[in-house]
């Protein structure tokens, strides 16, 4: 019944009440509304009780603080499903340390590799080309670790470039006897060398023989800014330099 049984005015809902009510003579009906659907606030509050968020899981696993700032959004999200199956605590709270670990070896590898495609130049000119791109990373990798003083195997850097172990160690030796020649000549005189256009040096950049001498990369542009403030035009004022004490 859609009018108002006294005058047969429009019935419409009445404020704040379940019962319909005339909008000519204000006559309060009869007719009661019986609503089905939930409001916002209560269908919103059902959520937030139902739904696990990442406040809850690290509450439930008792993260420290300290950890939880390593999580990214990534590690939150699969840890949502985690905790959705676990309940135990502690158990949750390994996984969320082993996500941490794993990530933190993902960036390591990901640097190291970084490091070997930035020097892989070095292993390509001793090794006169001799190979394929993933040994010339490697081995630059290896050396660019020994240099620093980084202590990684030879079969953890075979994994990590898909090669055999010992293919990689017999290729580094062979390139390791090859360079040691240059890393005694110290940075001036290689420098110098490249700047002769010596044979092996003229392929390579400031930044690797800074590496064969050991020092931090910018200290070879240093030096060959000073040889150049000299003034020395020709070959024979490099061999000058090349040749002195």
């Amino acid at each position: 019944m859609s009018a108002c049984e006294e005058c047969g005015g429009k019935l419409v809902k009445a404020d704040q009440s379940e019962f319909l009510v005339c909008s000519e003579c204000g006559l309060l009906s009869e007719i009661r509304i019986y609503s089905f659907s939930e409001s916002r606030s209560e269908a919103k509050k059902r959520k937030m009780k139902k739904e696990i968020t990442y406040t809850k899981i690290l509450k439930k696993a008792k993260l420290p603080k300290k950890y939880s700032k390593k999580l990214t959004d990534g590690m939150l999200a699969r840890l949502k499903l985690t905790a959705m199956e676990q309940n135990n605590s502690k158990e949750l709270r390994m996984r969320i340390y082993e996500m941490i670990r794993t990530q933190h070896k993902e960036l390591m590898n990901d640097e190291f590799l970084r490091i070997g495609k930035a020097y892989k130049n070095v292993a390509k000119v001793f090794l006169n080309g001799n190979g394929a791109e993933p040994i010339f990373e490697a081995i630059a990798l290896m050396y660019y670790l020994r240099k620093n003083n980084i202590n990684m195997s030879f079969d953890k850097v075979a994994k990590m470039f898909n090669l055999a172990k010992n293919n990689l160690f017999r290729r580094y030796k062979e390139f390791e006897e090859r360079i040691k020649i240059y890393e005694r000549q110290g940075l001036k005189r290689l420098v110098v060398m490249k700047m002769l256009g010596q044979a092996r040096l003229k392929y390579l950049t400031l930044k690797e023989i800074a590496l064969i001498a050991g020092v931090r990369h910018d200290s070879a542009r240093v030096v060959q800014m000073k040889i150049k403030r000299m003034n020395i035009v020709d070959e024979k004022g490099l061999m000058r330099i090349l040749v002195g004490p």
